[in-house]
């Protein structure tokens, strides 16, 4: 018998079951909370008690009518419903195994006109084949079915998921990967999300510094940074403080004002950036910065201090869902090796992240987005239109990024935002085609982010020179710490020979000279080329006749890192063992 929606609704009010479509196949459908209407759906399906059935909600409002809703499971919701996956809940029913909200339209008007959660089982005998129109449903039951325009396409049941035990009950139309990349967002999520502890603690330091800040310098001192905006891990390294003053004065000369109010905190240690901006390192547990900024109206710029204000203003806008979406977006590229402006990552800034993930409406969305872009990569700056926030993000950093998505969106797992620590070696297995430089870090350096920059620049030159020398580097890696370490990868690290390029075989006069310098020549493709003896037989010898302004190196190729190696601290020696394990820090 065919039936209306309306006459359906009637019936399972009633007490009585129903066939109706889902987005996936037919299913049965009953009053989700009668007892009676559940056990005629076991008799028909001919199904064991000890087997739970899905259910279908308008809301997680309306679940909770019926189940215990975690967070894990309004989170999961959110981000997969309407859609053909379930998820377990814990409920006083006993047959209420798992549910789901669903975009099939007639199964949301029957869920309407009814106003009860629908038991929604598929319509067959357990163990059959899903049923996929009125016709597969009537030709094994004599139930009333909802009408429907045509037959349902044929498409795999729904997935269903336990968060609880991490657990895939059966694997469906959507896919594992699918699931686990929200899931882990979330379990990444209570991990970083700040608690009430670190809020009282943050902000009472907060407090302390207005109020002696204050003192000084009246109401022209504001929080800023992650901290205004709420959009701060749990574990809290640093707090920004912004002092402003009129335009046209000169900003260094406020900076006793800020060190009267930084001594009172601490040690004061004066920092440079785009102007001096003062530093104290450990007060409570957490880094103090205090910055000097003018005053301004919107849009308007006259240091990359003043610009921060705006930003605090524009994040503080987005609501809280999206805030916590922020918060995992900032430990997956904590994770992956990309968090960060500075020169030492060469990623993406903490607003960078607040502004990608604030315009595509998530942490997935995020990731899919920046996982397709092309380089360069541009976005404008919401309160700065002049101004691209991925300004400090590199070909190398973003490429290493895309990596990392790619290989999260595939097979999603905890490492991506926490991953394990780099292991530490007692001894160095003996190596062939690598080579470690150790120079003096200068003292003239102001900050680590020029030894950063003058570090990169060396190895950059090293390399160039190098492969004009017919060395074939496979890569390399600079960390800057106590002192620079560069280590290079090589096809090899001697050559015996260089091969030269001589002139095309057309070019006689040239072919005769090249050939009477260069007797070990030969022809390959209409080209003289020829044997020489190259002007670096090792690759160290290359690199000691360098002249470079960032100093005389140490060179320790091969077998002889170990007596650079064992000296070191532990950090150190973790970018010694990462380089030489050759892993991204995601698949340790």
């Amino acid at each position: 018998m065919m039936v209306s929606v309306e006459q359906a609704a009637k019936l399972i009010k009633l007490g009585q079951v129903v066939a109706f479509p889902t987005e996936t196949a037919f299913a049965f459908g009953a009053d989700a909370t009668n007892r009676n209407a559940v056990e005629l759906i076991y008799k028909l399906k001919k199904r064991l008690h000890n087997k739970k059935m899905p259910i279908l909600v308008e809301s997680i409002k309306q679940l909770k009518t019926v189940a215990h809703v975690p967070e894990v499971i309004e989170y999961l919701s959110e981000k997969m419903h309407p859609g053909p996956v379930s998820f377990t809940v814990s409920t006083r029913f006993p047959w209420i195994g798992a549910f789901r909200l669903t975009p099939n339209e007639i199964a949301n008007q029957l869920l309407k006109a009814t106003g009860r959660p629908l038991i929604a089982t598929s319509a067959n005998l357990s163990g059959k084949a899903p049923a996929y129109s009125p016709e597969d449903v009537l030709e094994h039951f004599d139930i009333p079915v909802v009408k429907v325009l045509k037959k349902l396409q044929k498409r795999p049941v729904s997935t269903m998921f336990n968060p609880d035990g991490r657990k895939f009950i059966r694997e469906g139309t959507i896919s594992k990967a699918e699931v686990l990349k929200h899931y882990f967002a979330f379990t990444a999520l209570k991990k970083i999300r700040p608690t009430t502890h670190t809020r009282k603690h943050v902000n009472k330091i907060v407090s302390e510094v207005l109020r002696e800040a204050r003192k000084v310098v009246g109401n022209k001192v504001l929080c800023g940074g992650s901290i205004a905006k709420d959009t701060y891990l749990d574990k809290v390294s640093d707090i920004d403080f912004f002092f402003f003053f009129r335009k046209g004065t000169n900003l260094e000369d406020h900076l006793d004002d800020l060190k009267k109010v930084a001594g009172k905190f601490g040690k004061v240690e004066t920092n440079y950036a785009q102007h001096p901006y003062l530093k104290v390192e450990d007060y409570k547990g957490v880094s103090l910065e205090f910055i000097p900024a003018y005053k301004t109206k919107k849009g308007e710029v006259l240091s990359a201090a003043d610009r921060s204000i705006w930003h605090v203003k524009w994040v503080k806008e987005l609501d809280r869902k999206l805030k916590d979406e922020i918060l995992i977006a900032k430990q997956f590229c904590k994770g992956v090796g990309v968090y960060g402006a500075d020169l030492e990552v060469q990623g993406l800034s903490s607003y960078a992240i607040e502004v990608l993930v604030a315009k595509n409406g998530g942490f997935i969305p995020f990731l899919e987005e920046l996982v397709n872009l092309k380089w360069p990569v541009l976005e404008k700056d919401p309160v700065d239109k002049k101004r691209n926030v991925l300004a400090s993000l590199n070909n190398k950093t973003f490429t290493n990024f895309k990596k990392a998505i790619r290989a999260y969106l595939d097979t999603p797992y905890w490492n991506f935002f926490f991953p394990r620590e780099i292991p530490v070696f007692d001894k160095l297995e003996a190596t062939s085609n690598k080579l470690l430089i150790e120079i003096k870090k200068p003292e003239d350096l102001v900050t680590d982010d020029a030894a950063w920059g003058m570090a990169r620049r060396y190895a950059r030159k090293i390399s160039r020179i190098a492969s004009k020398e017919d060395y074939i580097v496979n890569r390399h890696e600079v960390f800057v710490g106590r002192k620079i370490i560069i280590l290079f990868e090589l096809a090899a690290l001697t050559k015996n020979v260089k091969v030269d390029v001589g002139p095309p075989l057309n070019s006689k006069k040239h072919c005769e000279n090249f050939t009477t310098k260069n007797a070990l020549n030969f022809v390959i493709d209409d080209r003289v080329w020829a044997f020489t003896e190259p002007r670096f037989r090792d690759f160290s010898q290359l690199v000691l006749g360098i002249e470079d302004k960032i100093g005389r190196p140490d060179v320790y190729p091969g077998h002889s890192m170990f007596h650079a190696y064992k000296k070191y601290y532990e950090g150190e020696k973790q970018f010694v063992c990462k380089f030489l394990i050759n892993k991204e820090i995601w698949e340790l």
